[in-house]
């Protein structure tokens, strides 16, 4: 493997520079900086408590950990993030609580039509816990595309027809 340094500025006293767990892992792990708690259908940005300094055509990528979006119901909102390189500021992840506010009401109606509400459930908190791994991140490669006008790109390479999602229908 093709190893780049990265200049990585640690900006808060809790922050953890990002590692990789396994010398395979495409992502490197980022830790939570402090407890965060959302609300339902809350959405924050979680600050990460570093800045870098990534080489002109690269980007990094905050990609979701599918672990912890398989237990819960945290997501980025933005997935994939993405920061350019030209980016100096403080690193972070657009979390969002995906849990709805109300899960379920039992109701059922009065003699005079009237709804007797029985019980609501509300959604549960996303809890946040401080060093946790909450994404991870991924450099990859930025070449410049050149943009060429032509008059009809239908006769360059192969057209394979449809329009959205009509990849593999028949």
């Amino acid at each position: 493997k093709r190893t780049l340094n990265i200049p990585i500025e640690l900006c808060n006293e809790n922050a953890k520079i990002p590692q990789y767990a396994t010398i395979n892992d495409a992502g490197a792990d980022v830790y939570a900086i402090d407890d965060y708690d959302l609300a339902p259908g809350e959405t924050r940005i979680i600050p990460l408590g570093f800045k870098l300094a990534l080489p002109v055509g690269y980007a990094m990528l905050i990609h979701p950990r599918s672990g912890l979006s398989a237990r819960t119901k945290m997501r980025i909102a933005n997935s994939i993030g993405l920061c350019d390189a030209g980016y100096r500021n403080e690193y972070g992840l657009i979390v969002e609580n995906i849990e709805p506010d109300i899960k379920h009401i039992d109701y059922d109606f009065n003699d005079d039509g009237t709804i007797n509400v029985k019980s609501i459930e509300h959604g549960s908190m996303l809890h946040i816990t401080k060093g946790e791994r909450i994404a991870q991140l991924r450099l990859v490669e930025v070449p410049k595309a050149s943009f060429i006008r032509v008059d009809s790109v239908k006769d360059i390479g192969e057209d394979r027809g449809g329009g959205f999602g009509s990849t593999g229908e028949k």
